[in-house]
């Protein structure tokens, strides 16, 4: 009986299919040809990637996961030409193969970060609207059918999104002062 492994992509199959498509798709540029299509297997390998990675507790309780995975398998297909077959080793100064997995594990990473934020941010505008149709309704004298524990949520949430906001704007503030090398450090404030 064959050993199982942990490893549910083959790093070596997968950067050899990489390779083997990439030189295919710098052939059909130089042909002036429509490139090929990505092969089914390096496909599978981003879902894989996609899949696998959402099963972690900081992504999976997201009511989304299944739109962050299909966001993130769609980004390493639009970006797999940015993959460079080999790297210059920081501490040897060798030339050495690439890892595709680390690579474009980093890419579902963003993705996932990305869409979050994007989530948090359509949740935000949703409750604002619906902040400012219950005003609406109470200026108005009708009784608001929503109860007030929901009005209590809403307002929470827009409460804690708007410090998030400040704080990152505080952060970017903060960060662009201690730049020494900042363009705006050259120009006066008015």
């Amino acid at each position: 009986m064959k050993k199982k492994t942990k490893y549910y992509i083959n790093n070596d199959q997968f950067y050899e299919a990489l390779v083997d498509f990439l030189q295919k798709c710098d052939e059909a540029d130089a042909n002036g040809v429509e490139i090929p299509r990505v092969p089914e297997f390096i496909g599978e390998c981003f879902l894989l990637l996609a899949k696998n990675i959402a099963k972690a507790p900081n992504w999976s309780r997201y009511p989304f996961i299944e739109d962050m995975q299909m966001d993130a398998a769609l980004n390493c297909l639009k970006y797999i030409r940015n993959f460079k077959p080999t790297r210059i080793d920081a501490e040897t100064g060798k030339i050495v193969k690439s890892r595709p997995f680390s690579y474009f594990t980093q890419y579902v990473h963003n993705t996932y970060k990305q869409t979050i934020k994007e989530e948090k941010k359509n949740l935000y505008k949703r409750y604002k609207t619906y902040q400012s149709f219950q005003i609406e309704v109470q200026l108005s004298g009708e009784v608001g059918a929503c109860p007030p524990e929901q009005n209590e949520i809403s307002n929470k949430y827009i409460e804690h999104y708007e410090e998030s906001i400040e704080r990152e704007k505080q952060r970017k503030r903060e960060n662009r002062s201690k730049n020494t090398n900042s363009i705006s450090n050259f120009f006066e404030d008015d």
